[in-house]
């Protein structure tokens, strides 16, 4: 219901299930901004997530109302929100060390012997992100046969609007409780969005293992930009181990650890692992030197079964 219009500045107060909704439309960066005046604090939508909204009717009202659901559940089933962002409960956290990392989109081709020690992952665009989202109840059945999943990636990339940022990181969150109290491991992913988003790192317990992406962007000068977040993160959480979907160069390291021991442990992309062949390979750091070895030489080393 339209209560409201205030052209010159593109504002509309909407009523939604008796909420108000508070409608920006910015016309040079084409995103819509939805300010919830009661229950959450802030909400933005993009005008269709690039093609998908275009392709998806009703769009805005559906991503609206799956966080409304999903949100209602999470409250019933008392899963802890920090500075407004859902907390992945401790015990749903994934604790060992996977086989193999792969995209939700390539998951058939992970063997089937070795699928429950195999995390997928949602490192992909955003338009194939939306579509998890709104199916996410389906695919519960068929994410159990894995060993977990790494964290939502749907990106709040720093030169978006901060509340454009700020729903993107919301429906992160959302979406991994939801899987979470499904029965389904989940390893946090440490993306962010701008440093006022760094909040978002106190919902990761202290000495957490966390993974990070580092496939996009790795041409661009925001490339930089992550390696930074990624300093501040890791010296916040502290992880025993650092999972990287990608890689990390030896000047990155060193800027991202300094003189602190860190254990690394690369995973191809599925695009080298099955074109080049290539295989996990543990970093270890030692705050001077690097030591590659491979993953599952590491794993003889920790014992196999260990924290698995």
């Amino acid at each position: 219901m339209l209560l409201a219009q205030h052209l010159p500045m593109r504002l509309w107060l909407f009523v939604y299930k008796h909420k108000l909704l508070l409608i920006y439309v910015n016309t040079y960066s084409l995103s819509l901004s939805i300010i919830k005046l009661h229950k959450y604090p802030l909400l933005i939508l993009p005008t269709g997530y690039s093609a998908l909204g275009r392709q998806r009717k009703n769009f805005m009202n559906d991503l609206i109302k799956w966080l409304d659901e999903k949100i209602t559940f999470l409250k019933q089933n008392e899963i802890m929100f920090v500075d407004g962002m859902p907390a992945i409960p401790k015990e749903a956290l994934y604790t060992g060390i996977p086989d193999m990392i792969e995209t939700y989109a390539h998951r058939h081709s992970v063997p089937h012997k070795i699928r429950s020690k195999t995390l997928l992952s949602y490192f992909d665009n955003d338009d194939n992100l939306i579509n998890r989202l709104f199916k996410i109840d389906d695919e519960i059945k068929e994410l159990k046969l894995y060993g977990g999943i790494c964290g939502f990636d749907l990106s709040p990339c720093i030169t978006m609007l901060r509340p454009r940022q700020k729903i993107s990181l919301m429906v992160c969150a959302v979406f991994n409780c939801y899987l979470a109290l499904q029965g389904i491991k989940v390893l946090p992913n440490c993306r962010v969005g701008d440093l006022t988003s760094m909040s978002l790192i106190d919902t990761i317990p202290p000495y957490t293992n966390i993974i990070s992406g580092e496939l996009g962007c790795h041409k661009s000068p925001l490339k930089m930009y992550g390696i930074y977040q990624l300093r501040l993160i890791t010296k916040k959480v502290c992880p025993e181990i650092l999972f990287i979907y990608g890689n990390l160069s030896k000047k990155d390291i060193q800027y991202i650890f300094g003189r602190r021991p860190q254990i690394i442990i690369l995973y191809p992309d599925h695009r080298h692992r099955v074109r080049d062949r290539k295989k996990a390979i543990v970093t270890k750091w030692d705050g001077v030197n690097l030591c590659k070895i491979p993953l599952s030489e590491y794993l003889e080393e920790r014992g196999a079964a260990n924290g698995r």
